[in-house]
């Protein structure tokens, strides 16, 4: 199974390992497979904030005084850059309130929830630590079903998880899922492990 490791850094764990947030000590393991991160807002929101922030600052600077931006492109530039610093940009990695880690239990797949323990989500944080919230879902799966069906399960499962956290309008970031889990053999995956329960 070393393609696994390659692609998606798999490991078996016990069950009762602390670090995974579990608490019970049957005799099966966990293998994980991949991170799927939540983030505050989606980019189209974030992007609009940013550039709502970006106009507000030119305007003070330029228009409010008179002055043409095309003249002075480098203050212009700075301002800019100045605006999405303070907005804790880029999008991308800043702005992670949370994670779902997605196991191979037996027949099933589990998706653990991890939140922030910020009390307001802010776009710019000063501290963020994120801690285990508990199990967002777990699907069992029959031998019967196509590595098709069952990638569609956990995508419509991972979507519903925004309901799991406690702040509305987090946005499930699907990218990394949507490019490995057509390659992934879903099916032999968990036949391995309902070998082994």
């Amino acid at each position: 199974m070393g393609w696994q490791l390659v692609v998606c850094g798999v490991m078996d764990v016990p069950l009762h390992t602390p670090l995974l947030g579990c608490h019970t000590n049957l005799p099966m393991t966990e293998e994980y497979l991949l991170d799927v991160a939540v983030y505050r807002e989606n980019v189209h929101a974030f992007q609009k904030s940013v550039d709502r922030a970006v106009e507000a600052r030119l305007h003070r600077a330029f228009d409010n005084q008179g002055l043409s931006r095309s003249k002075a492109p480098e203050t212009a530039a700075k301002i800019e850059e100045s605006a999405w610093n303070d907005r804790h940009a880029p999008w991308q990695f800043n702005q992670i309130v949370g994670w779902v880690r997605l196991y191979i239990l037996g027949d099933s797949v589990r998706g653990e929830s991890w939140w922030t323990t910020e009390r307001s989500v802010r776009r710019r944080p000063t501290h963020r630590r994120i801690e285990f919230f508990g199990n967002a879902f777990e699907l069992s799966f029959s031998d019967n079903e196509s590595d098709a069906q069952i990638a569609t399960a956990i995508r419509t499962e991972l979507l519903s998880c925004v309901l799991v956290f406690p702040r509305r309008g987090v946005s499930i970031d699907l990218e990394i899922f949507d490019n490995l889990a057509p390659l992934l053999p879903w099916n032999i995956l968990l036949t391995d492990h309902r070998a082994t329960t």
